[in-house]
């Protein structure tokens, strides 16, 4: 078996799975209820259910190889990297901030 994951934003997607007739024709995989995303410090998704490709794709695995699968060092690297992502934002934006503020 093998698990397809498509790495793009939710338009860039549904687009390529309109032009590219071979991805349309795979089977898929539906995720009923996903956690709430990690992602959100560093990107805004347009609707609660939405994830990044990272949590999909682990809650994707978690579904097909069963309590086997133990996803949680990947979401907690993820986790990590958002934070830090979320943090050098934040310096920054601050650093931009206090640089227009001085004569």
């Amino acid at each position: 078996m093998r698990l397809v994951v498509i790495d793009a934003t939710w338009r860039k997607s549904l687009r390529m799975l309109l032009e590219h007739r071979a991805l349309a024709e795979l089977p898929r995989l539906s995720l009923d209820t996903p956690a709430p995303t990690r992602y959100r410090a560093i990107r805004a998704a347009r609707l609660p259910h939405q994830v990044s490709t990272l949590e999909a794709t682990v809650q994707a695995l978690a579904l097909l190889e069963g309590p086997s699968f133990d996803g949680t060092p990947l979401l907690d690297a993820f986790g990590r990297f958002v934070t830090g992502l979320a943090a050098r934002r934040q310096a920054q934006v601050s650093a931009s901030a206090a640089s227009v503020r001085s004569p």
